[in-house]
């Protein structure tokens, strides 16, 4: 299991603004302790900004929110019914693939989201 540490790059769940389900790339700007008491962290988004656009939202997030970035591509071999999480508007979304279609080069995946976003 990767460790996190002070900027290092992780994912955060965002439950904002309509937003649920979906992983977005942030930068840990706090040191995890396991004597921490209020288990919060401070994270600065990558793709996610303020709501003025001027910098890149930062907030702080209880710590059971973030988890290691995932490895890069594995080499696993997803078939239909796979589940996974789908870069899709930014964030990483959990989907089911529906088709694979390896008529692409390379082959890419049909994936149905429960709750995609609306924008």
């Amino acid at each position: 299991m990767q460790s996190i540490t002070k900027d290092c790059e992780v994912e955060v769940s965002y439950d904002k603004n309509g937003v649920k389900g979906a992983w977005y790339r942030a930068t840990l700007e706090d040191s995890p302790t396991k004597s921490q008491r209020k288990k919060l962290l401070r994270v600065r988004y990558t793709k996610l900004l303020k709501e003025d656009r001027s910098s890149h939202l930062t907030e702080t997030v209880d710590h059971s929110l973030i988890r290691p970035v995932p490895p890069e591509d594995d080499g696993a071999v997803l078939g239909e019914g796979s589940v996974v999480d789908a870069y899709y508007k930014g964030g990483w979304w959990s989907g089911l693939v529906v088709k694979r279609k390896e008529e692409d080069d390379p082959i890419t995946y049909l994936i149905s989201f429960d709750s995609p976003p609306d924008y």
